[in-house]
């Protein structure tokens, strides 16, 4: 949603609903956190986000190409990361091509631990999202000032 938010113009009359693959896992968790988002981040997000429903990609033929591009943007990045050969897969490279806009993002598994902690922090001490950031980013600012001002052991 925040990749959406950034795209759009401040003042655009345009809404967003937004439809995810269905997952009985996980179904609950995505409303939550698009609830709250729309909570927590005012207007820049209720404005611009009206609904938020599960589906299959049998019944909603577009979650079959965003399906494409999630996988070809996945072995794009993977590749990239993982071997020499960073080649972008033909069907990808051909929406690139074409001038249709990709944003990929990796979150690898430090990234992905730390914004777990957040967010039990967020929970447990009923922050909100950009409170819980906030928080983190001055703990992670501090922790790195004192280890750039640390001076260097002496070993004899």
């Amino acid at each position: 949603m925040m990749m959406i938010r950034r795209r759009v113009k401040h003042d655009s009359v345009a809404r967003v609903a937004i439809i995810h693959d269905r997952t009985e896992e996980y179904n609950g968790v995505i409303s939550d956190a698009f609830h709250r988002l729309l909570k927590e981040g005012g207007d820049r997000y209720s404005k611009l986000f009206t609904a938020i429903a599960p589906m299959g990609w049998r019944i909603v033929s577009p979650l079959q190409p965003a399906d494409m591009i999630a996988f070809d943007t996945y072995k794009f990045l993977d590749r990239t990361l993982h071997s020499s050969s960073a080649k972008m897969r033909k069907s990808l490279q051909n929406l690139v091509g074409n001038g249709i806009f990709v944003e990929g993002r990796y979150l690898n598994e430090a990234l992905m631990r730390r914004l777990v902690r957040m967010h039990e922090r967020r929970v447990k001490d009923g922050l909100t999202s950009e409170e819980a950031v906030k928080e983190d980013l001055a703990r992670e600012t501090a922790r790195r000032q004192q280890l750039s001002t640390r001076s260097p052991e002496v070993v004899q």
